[in-house]
């Protein structure tokens, strides 16, 4: 038995079903919207400002790290000012996103094609280099 509401296709056109069944019931309202400023001249936000790149590093057991990934810098999704931010970028024909705090980041590599090819969660904190402009991603392998 599949079940409604599992899948995201389940919620198309949901709306326009319920107001042919309800009319009356629908009421549509004009919520107020902001717009934000863009960022100054630089692309990174208030926790790595000046980010141009993003390194990322892996670690094997009883070695020293490896650089992996270069990735340049397409947009800030998102920035708390405090470390924690939602970073997109590329490299070659990847795209990654990237999810950092103060202590942890979270990176997923995608294909063209939109598939997942690697998604991977460090406790190693995220260290940021003004004067470079870069931040250095360390993934450790385990056994």
């Amino acid at each position: 038995m599949k079940r409604f509401g599992r899948y995201d296709n389940d919620f198309n056109n949901l709306f326009e079903c319920y107001s042919k069944v309800s009319p009356g019931l629908i009421v549509e309202r004009e919520l107020p919207s902001a717009t934000r400023e863009a960022l100054p001249d630089t692309i990174g936000g208030t926790s790595f400002n000046g980010l141009k790149n993003v390194k990322v590093f892996l670690q094997k057991p009883g070695r020293g790290a490896d650089l992996s990934h270069l990735i340049n810098l397409k947009s800030v999704d998102s920035d708390d000012g405090d470390g924690g931010a939602i970073l997109t970028g590329s490299e070659n024909d990847k795209t990654f996103n990237i999810v950092t705090n103060k202590k942890s980041a979270q990176v997923k590599m995608i294909d063209q094609q939109g598939n997942v090819e690697n998604d991977f969660v460090t406790n190693i904190s995220p260290r940021f280099d003004g004067s470079t402009g870069e931040l250095t991603i360390i993934q450790v392998e385990e056994l």
